[in-house]
């Protein structure tokens, strides 16, 4: 029995809910910059672009990582057939500080690329976070020789003003688990998403459940507030094997969150009820801090 249901789990986790693995892990704000990057040479025609990002899961550990991407620098070899050895520099908004993020990979036709992650590289003197960078520059450079730069637009947070063409965006992801009543074998999670994009807010609502009885449904999803006011969310319909179901709302895709949206239902608690109004599953409302 243990294996049937930690079968269905993964079944779950891998069929029903893409990307489930980070839902169960609580919560991830991820926050990121882009841009691009011109020649400091004007007879120069390199340009470049880069993307920064910083994870955060609600563990507090994080994961940084910086990809810069270059076309048309000079690739002439050395006379001991080298090719130039360009790195890539970020520097802080008032240029008190810069950091050296290594080398990047130069290939003969002058395209060259760097890839560095927190996760498996060292974070280099002069930097302890990247959002220390936010309002800086990228640089690539040839030894003292800025080639290319950028600005780098400054981070945001879930709440702040984000006009389009910004270069920047967050995105917070909270999940919490809907334990199944005595006697219920059933197990789920709620996982809701905020993302403040240059093209405004999207929302993002989902309810999974796993091991549901197929011949009870269908299954009425509510929230409840401390008034004892009942929000109705959606229904859950099982099907295949292990009685797997799911209810999504996607403002992206033009849906309307119930309840005025996933930070209004913060903190209340959600109830799977069959058709007779007995709670199956249950649990609390992820809470998004703006």
């Amino acid at each position: 029995m243990r294996f049937r249901i930690l079968a269905a789990m993964a079944v779950t986790a891998a069929a029903l809910v893409p990307g489930a693995p980070e839902a169960a892990a609580g919560s991830v704000l991820q926050q990121g910059v882009h841009g691009k990057l011109a020649p400091s040479d004007p007879e120069s025609d390199a340009d470049g672009q880069f993307r920064l990002r910083v994870k955060t899961r609600g563990n507090g550990m994080a994961a940084d990582s910086v990809e810069v991407g270059a076309k048309r620098l000079d690739a002439t070899k050395a006379e001991d057939g080298s090719l130039p050895d360009y790195h890539v520099w970020l520097v802080n908004s008032d240029a008190s500080a810069s950091a050296d993020f290594g080398s990047m990979r130069l290939r003969e036709n002058g395209h060259a690329a760097l890839r560095w992650n927190s996760r498996k590289d060292e974070m280099p003197s002069g930097a302890s976070s990247l959002l220390d960078f936010g309002g800086g520059k990228v640089e690539v450079r040839l030894g003292d020789t800025v080639v290319l730069a950028g600005d780098v637009p400054a981070f945001v947070d879930l709440g702040d003003d984000n006009g389009q063409g910004s270069g920047a965006r967050t995105v917070s992801r909270v999940a919490t688990r809907l334990r199944g009543a005595d006697g219920v074998r059933a197990q789920g999670y709620v996982e809701a998403r905020y993302a403040n994009l240059p093209r405004g807010a999207q929302e993002r609502l989902r309810v999974a459940a796993v091991l549901l009885d197929r011949r009870s449904g269908p299954y009425t999803v509510v929230c409840i507030d401390g008034s004892a006011v009942e929000t109705e969310i959606g229904t859950l319909e099982p099907h295949g094997r292990f009685g797997q179901a799911r209810v999504v709302f996607d403002t992206k895709d033009g849906d309307t969150i119930p309840g005025g949206g996933v930070t209004a239902l913060a903190g209340q608690t959600v109830e799977v009820r069959d058709p007779n109004g007995a709670v199956v599953l249950s649990g609390t409302f992820p809470s998004i801090q703006q």
